[in-house]
């Protein structure tokens, strides 16, 4: 039964993080053929700095949220007090901005952010958390979708007239306004809704519980755009501009893989929490599916970096084929952690948590800088990577709770050694075919997953019969 709600849940809420995505990813594709490098680099550049602020109104409210109505907590006016201190925080940190920018400086950079920041009160008023709590996926699906069309059809429709990073921004801002708005007024429609039932004494301890979690998903940005920020800063924005077109289908997998899974499983494994022998038999087999899922697509796409580069982009971004294909290196690491990292949010383990964002937010800030100023691009690339795998590796660590800890940290071991060693045969300089070397590649990892015992005889009767179901 559990299963099948995963799998259902998952099911629908990675076809509409796939369909909105591949819609938004559509977008930046045009607009980076569109636009010259160091103005698609401005926007990529404003993004990266604006994103950290959205996670920040954010605060950990979802995840509360979701957590207290599927545990049962009765709070009848968690949406209200959700929705007002999002709106609240969205409004301060758009007058600081403004604030900042008048004082500061009048540019082009920072016009961008302002308008990218605007965005935040639509990102303030959403429900797609929500639908989650109650799972109902295919709702959320609908209002991604939805909303990456508002954001991708103005761009495409006037582009080619007036080719512009402000037009970019507004069209993305607009897009969360728009369609958060609707849903609200739907919301209200249906349910009710007042604002004059907030009390500031249920106020205060929600943000009191949320804080350990807002403070951890909003230094988790740093990762996520700090390679973008700091690139911007010792560099060109013709050189943001780059990392950005090449590193796009890297935040995309992020988005429709790696968030699509929590939101699908996070839920569920709620309702588990108190039974912890099944909750710790659940939380290994979602580890090694996502292992798998990570493995499987870092080996898929890894070797053809220099074809989906110039699919994408054609000759614009010639030569930035190695910033992908090590960055996937990135997502096997962030998927397989997945289930274990946002175990810890389930069994109230805010504070581990959040001591790993301090641990992996200064890694990238400190290793990054250097990397940039000692290698350039690929000096940044190699630092994430050290990075991730440092704070994989702590996260790991907070598996001795649980008895079978062992089982976690050897899979992730077998999984590191068996992509790596796969991967190596497709590297190294031979004379071998392109199309032989790849055979070979997937022979040794698929011999490797059942020698290592990463895949067993039992998980692929398990695999049948469900397909049988089906």
């Amino acid at each position: 039964m559990i299963a099948k709600r995963i799998s259902k849940n998952f099911f629908l809420l990675f076809s509409g993080n796939v369909i909105s995505q591949i819609i938004v990813f559509y977008g930046l594709i045009r607009v980076a053929n569109l636009l010259p490098p160091e103005e698609f680099g401005r926007f990529s550049f404003a993004q990266a700095i604006s994103t950290f602020f959205v996670r920040l109104t954010e605060f950990g409210m979802e995840t509360t949220a979701i957590r207290r109505i599927t545990q049962r907590d009765n709070d009848s006016n968690l949406v209200e007090n959700v929705f007002f201190v999002r709106i609240l925080f969205s409004i301060i940190i758009i007058g600081v901005a403004i604030l900042l920018s008048m004082i500061m400086s009048n540019s082009k950079d920072m016009k961008i952010i302002i308008i990218l920041l605007i965005s935040l009160i639509g990102i303030s008023l959403t429900l797609e958390w929500y639908y989650q709590a109650y799972e109902k996926m295919g709702v959320v699906g609908i209002i991604r979708t939805i909303r990456a069309l508002f954001f991708v059809l103005p761009v495409i429709m006037f582009s080619k007239r007036n080719n512009s990073d402000i037009l970019v921004a507004w069209s993305f801002s607009l897009s969360f306004i728009i369609v958060a708005v609707f849903f609200v007024f739907l919301y209200i429609k249906n349910n009710q809704f007042f604002f004059s039932k907030i009390r500031l004494q249920r106020i205060i301890p929600l943000i009191k519980e949320c804080a350990p979690i807002g403070i951890s998903i909003t230094l988790m940005q740093i990762p996520f755009y700090y390679s973008t920020f700091i690139i911007g800063l010792t560099m060109g924005k013709a050189d943001v501009g780059a990392y950005s077109a090449a590193y796009r289908p890297i935040l995309a997998f992020w988005s429709f893989g790696v968030i699509a899974a929590y939101q699908a499983f996070f839920p569920v494994i709620n309702y588990m929490v108190n039974d912890k022998p099944a909750f710790e038999i659940l939380l290994l087999k979602l580890t090694k599916l996502f292992i798998l899922a990570g493995a499987l697509l870092f080996l898929i796409i890894a070797p053809f970096g220099k074809i989906i580069i110039d699919a994408l982009y054609g000759q614009n971004y010639a030569g930035t084929e190695y910033i992908m294909r090590y960055s996937l290196i990135i997502i096997f690491l962030v998927l397989g952690r997945a289930a274990i990292e946002y175990s810890l949010l389930s069994l109230k383990m805010q504070k581990d948590y959040l001591r790993g964002m301090i641990l992996v937010s200064g890694l990238y800030i400190v290793l990054c800088y250097c990397g940039a100023i000692l290698f350039g691009i690929i000096g940044v690339i190699i630092a994430s990577i050290v990075s991730e795998l440092i704070y994989t590796g702590y996260i790991i660590s907070r598996m001795r709770l649980f008895q079978r800890w062992k089982e976690f940290i050897l899979l992730f071991v077998k999984a590191i050694i068996l992509v790596t060693s796969s991967y190596i045969i497709f590297i190294v300089p031979s004379t071998l075919d392109f199309s032989l070397k790849l055979i070979m590649m997937f022979l040794v990892f698929a011999g490797g997953l059942w020698i290592s015992k990463i895949i067993t005889k039992d998980d692929l009767v398990t695999v049948l019969k469900y397909l049988h179901k089906r």
